[in-house]
């Protein structure tokens, strides 16, 4: 009887024992079967591909202004560039992903959104990639709408925008895959925001800034203790274009006491090709009587202005008509780029849409509009700090100067660390929708997600 009892005794304990090595299986093994809907890194490089050949005729009938070969240029370089140092990052095996819906009540008592793309794995203990995307003026073009089927972009009644929110998700997930959470916020006026708040998105000002810290802190209160993926409190932050100029306000949203949900810290800073110096470089590009290759950003802006304050932002004192009508009716998350794009085409200047008073008041750098652009530079108000800021910018860029970049880190220079990786455009058959600033998307996120990778390293 006594050597019975020793024998199951004997038997429990490496039970136990497999059991607990069973939990501290490696982070890449799932404790059990995969969600259905989770995405492989294949899969995800499947669905650009989805998006070339047949489909890309579909896109240019449907109008988007992108040839079939310059989609193809532009999808490869994410497969050929991005993907290829996920691949490398995850020694051949990367992880399966899935995208998480993540909804909460901003400051100002309305609803956002934002998706979350999460490794599948066992105990791993991974960092926080909090990534901007760039400029939407289609309401559903947000993160949070993310449909895994390629073919969905289709259907969109913006198709520039649709096209681009699904690369930059496709982008996110292949974050994920490498090993990290990506947190995507819609900001206000997209996803789910604009059902409460009113259609208005503060473009380039630093309420941006409240939904990047909205996003993080509901990103954290998703996880819970028996969560097979778990934060290990490191942050990094980065975006490009309107999601740079977000990144930078988000670190200064971040910044102080009980800014950051608890445990978090932030160990990164990677803002791409910005509009970060409004007040400098964007005001001369805005004075300059020469066409511009998308003048209606300055429409856009007034909106943006225009929702932080409405009583300084008089569309006609500032505006010309018939810009003034369409900054004020353009932007509610019911028009699309092809619509503003035709309100304000590239042989415009944004001199001619200004009235002539706001012009010289711009010119002599006083009045309500310019000290709102000097309020919302990108780098006011911030403190040093010991996260390094690292500015990815592409020289060449034709729609947000490098000089953006340059004022930016000279205006930072008391921080702890900051400098400037220049990038490439990609080399196209033709100039993908008329700028090099689109094109050097691909070379720039990659840039961000190496200078990201190694400082967490």
């Amino acid at each position: 009887m006594k050597n019975g009892k020793v024998s199951s005794g004997r038997v429990l304990i490496a039970l136990l024992l497999l059991a607990g090595l069973a939990g501290c299986s490696l982070p890449d093994q799932p404790a059990e079967a995969p969600p259905a809907d989770a995405l492989s890194y294949d899969q995800l490089l499947a669905n650009l591909d989805a998006l070339q050949g047949p489909a890309a005729k579909d896109l240019g009938a449907g109008g988007l202004t992108l040839s079939a070969q310059d989609l193809s240029t532009y999808l490869n370089a994410i497969k050929t560039e991005i993907a290829a140092f996920v691949y490398s990052r995850a020694g051949g095996r990367p992880y399966l992903v899935t995208a998480r819906r993540l909804s909460w009540t901003n400051s100002d008592g309305g609803p956002e959104s934002g998706l979350m793309w999460v490794p599948v794995a066992w105990g791993l203990k991974a960092s926080i990639i909090c990534y901007q995307h760039g400029t939407q003026v289609y309401q559903e073009c947000a993160p949070s709408r993310y449909n895994p089927n390629p073919l969905a972009v289709l259907s969109s009644k913006d198709l520039t925008g649709a096209l681009q929110s699904y690369v930059e998700c496709t982008v996110g997930a292949l974050m994920a895959s490498a090993g990290y959470i990506v947190v995507m916020p819609d900001y206000v006026g997209f996803g789910d925001s604009s059902l409460l708040n009113g259609p208005d998105h503060p473009y380039v000002t630093m309420k941006l800034g409240d939904s990047v810290k909205g996003a993080l802190q509901r990103a954290k209160e998703s996880f819970w203790w028996w969560s097979a993926v778990k934060p290990n409190g490191k942050v990094f932050l980065t975006g490009y274009s309107e999601g740079g100029y977000a990144t930078m306000a988000g670190a200064r949203a971040l910044q102080g006491t009980g800014a950051l949900p608890a445990g978090f810290v932030v160990k990164g800073i990677v803002p791409c090709d910005g509009a970060y110096d409004l007040s400098g470089t964007m005001l001369e590009q805005m004075l300059s009587e020469d066409p511009i290759p998308i003048p209606s950003y300055l429409l856009y802006a007034a909106s943006g202005f225009h929702a932080i304050d409405p009583q300084k932002i008089v569309y006609g004192e500032l505006l010309v008509d018939p810009y003034a009508g369409s900054a004020a009716t353009l932007f509610n998350g019911e028009h699309t780029n092809a619509e503003v794009g035709a309100a304000a085409p590239s042989d415009v200047a944004p001199y001619d849409m200004l009235q002539e008073a706001a012009r010289t008041a711009l010119k002599k750098q006083t009045g309500d509009v310019y000290k709102l652009l000097v309020d919302n530079n990108a780098w006011v108000g911030w403190k040093p700090s010991a996260a390094p800021v690292i500015f990815v910018h592409c020289r060449a860029d034709d729609v947000v100067p490098i000089e953006n970049a340059e004022a930016a880190m000279t205006a930072l220079g008391s921080l702890a660390y900051t400098r400037l990786v220049e990038v490439p455009s990609i080399p196209l058959i033709k100039t993908i929708m008329g700028t090099e600033h689109v094109a050097a998307y691909p070379a720039a996120m990659l840039a961000a997600f190496i200078a990201i990778d190694g400082l967490n390293r």
